[in-house]
């Protein structure tokens, strides 16, 4: 679409209509059924108001004084509220108008400007509005006049950032069931539907062509349009986690932080919390807890305090009380029952939740919400909490495996082929090599000592045996990368999904990389590319 193209350039021959809607009345009332003698009364009551049957109507004639009775009829057909207008985000405008006659408190809340026109969210710009919207103005035209239905138009999301501090995402349908197109000059002959839709591409939409062969001046629109906003924060919020953990590589750690905590605080509705993801993993029954592996923690971090061995101990007997997620909104309780919960008054928190993240039955990690006050939580929370948990657990999993994928990767560097028997220590020794290295000290790998334990036999060394390993994972590789980018390609030709394009880059890139050399951090990270996609 063309960059000059805007929605303010946009000039619609829109008039506002009701007769399509009194027709329909008159269809379903000839019915025999007990059901459709309200649309009889429909009927007969709107005889009262004979300026809502003129054409066209103007906007001020809808709202007027005297009218104002039999527009609430119309309403009511199109929306049986009962009482829930506080709660449906709902409008109703001339054809392709953004500017509604009659929309929903919560509507007006949400996307109407102190103008009453609908306002752009932040995550979409005009041009991209004017496309969707001349998609919905050529579906109809070519649906109706030339029996050409395309492809599923797919509705905008709206990111809504709430006064409150978190972010909403709704999806707007517009539903045009009640709109006539009228041509106003003869309009051009089509024979075959290929000199409208030319591309095999599918979802590709050629709306410059339609612009051209079929000019908006040619045609008026008869009617109205409704408008329903649905929200999706939980869907979105957890498609935006679920997207972040899939680009994890590319994303970095505050930045995953700060849409995990997004992503919460949504879910919750809850402003003013705190949330914090501490990653815990056991290696040999010895938990890995340091500094760097409790940065984004808000509760643990602050409970181990200044000397974190100080504390270690009182801090696993906290995480060994959450075999399931728990809600703590009792404190004094706490104070009695756990040794730290003295410094949890003194952190100021009055409730909390503590969620564990669990992967294969292992504890990864544990999701930390913190609330400063009162009645903010309830235990209905956690089971809104269980959204997130998957991609959360799955996040810190690989976290998990790349530490193992490093100790590992230690070992086959610097020791030769070790019996499982004795396997465990050198895990201590890596593990300790890395952790070391993760809180940016300059380790060396300390020397393996067993006291008062002698040999019983001897092993030999295969030569090259590293060598030819390593050409062997990295052919292996090479298939494996070309062949799931023909599995994405092929995808790509039916649907179309910017993901796609985005994991055929990340393959790419793989495959350039290894061609000049495999490392053993490569070697980790296409493995998770594999299993994680």
């Amino acid at each position: 679409m063309k960059s000059e193209k805007m929605l303010s350039d946009l000039k619609f021959n829109s008039f506002l209509d009701f007769n399509l809607l009194f027709e329909q009345w008159e269809k379903l009332s000839d019915q025999e059924n007990p059901s459709t003698c309200l649309y009889q009364d429909y009927l007969t009551r709107m005889k009262d108001y004979p300026d809502l049957s003129k054409f066209p109507i103007e906007r001020e004639d809808v709202l007027s004084d005297r009218n104002k009775l039999g527009f609430s009829l119309i309403l009511s057909s199109l929306f049986p509220l009962s009482g829930q207008e506080e709660n449906r985000i709902l409008g109703l405008s001339k054809p392709f108008d953004y500017h509604p006659i009659y929309c929903t408190p919560a509507f007006k809340k949400e996307f109407l400007t102190p103008k009453g026109e609908v306002k752009i969210p932040y995550n979409l710009n005009e041009e991209r509005i004017y496309f969707h919207k001349m998609l919905h103005v050529y579906a109809l035209i070519l649906d109706q006049l030339y029996g050409i239905k395309i492809n599923e138009i797919y509705p905008l999301v709206f990111k809504v950032p709430s006064s409150e501090g978190f972010t909403r995402h709704y999806q707007i349908q517009i539903n045009s069931q009640f709109v006539k197109v009228v041509p106003k000059v003869p309009i051009p002959e089509i024979k075959r539907k290929s000199e409208f839709c030319s591309s095999n591409k599918p979802n590709h939409y050629e709306v410059e062509k339609w612009m051209e062969l079929l000019p908006l001046e040619m045609f008026e629109f008869h009617g109205f349009i409704l408008m329903e906003a649905q929200d999706l924060t939980v869907a979105q919020s957890v498609a935006t986690l679920n997207e972040a953990v899939l680009n994890q590589e590319q994303v970095s750690a505050e930045s995953f932080m700060e849409i995990v905590e997004d992503s919460v605080k949504s879910l919750l509705g809850k402003p003013g919390i705190k949330v914090g993801l501490a990653v815990l993993q056991t290696i040999n029954g010895r938990m890995v807890m340091t500094e760097s592996r409790l940065a984004y923690s808000y509760l643990i971090k602050h409970l181990c305090g200044e000397g974190c061995e100080n504390s270690y101990q009182a801090v696993l007997e906290l995480l060994s009380t959450v075999e399931k997620p728990i809600f703590l909104n009792d404190l004094d309780v706490a104070r009695e029952k756990l040794p730290l919960g003295v410094k949890l008054n003194e952190m100021g928190v009055k409730e909390i939740i503590l969620y564990p993240l669990r992967h294969n039955g292992e504890l990864v990690g544990v999701l930390e919400v913190c609330a400063f006050q009162e009645q903010t939580f309830d235990p209905l929370m956690l089971v809104t909490l269980d959204y997130l948990a998957p991609s959360l657990s799955l996040a810190l999993n690989r976290q998990a495996e790349v530490l193992d994928q490093k100790i590992k990767s230690i070992i086959r560097k610097n020791f030769t082929a070790i019996h499982p028997v004795v396997e465990w220590k050198f895990d201590e020794i890596a593990l300790d090599y890395v952790l070391e290295e993760e809180e940016g000290e300059h380790p060396e790998i300390k020397p393996i000592v067993f006291n008062d334990v002698y040999p019983l036999y001897a092993a030999v060394d295969v030569k090259n045996s590293s060598v030819e390993r390593n050409n062997a994972i990295h052919d292996d590789f090479q298939v494996q990368l070309a062949s799931a980018k023909k599995v994405l390609q092929k995808a790509k030709e039916v649907h179309f999904l910017p993901l796609l394009d985005r994991l055929i880059d990340q393959i790419e890139e793989f495959e350039k990389r290894i061609n000049f050399m495999l490392v053993s951090d490569e070697e980790v990270k296409i493995t998770d590319f594999f299993t994680m996609t």
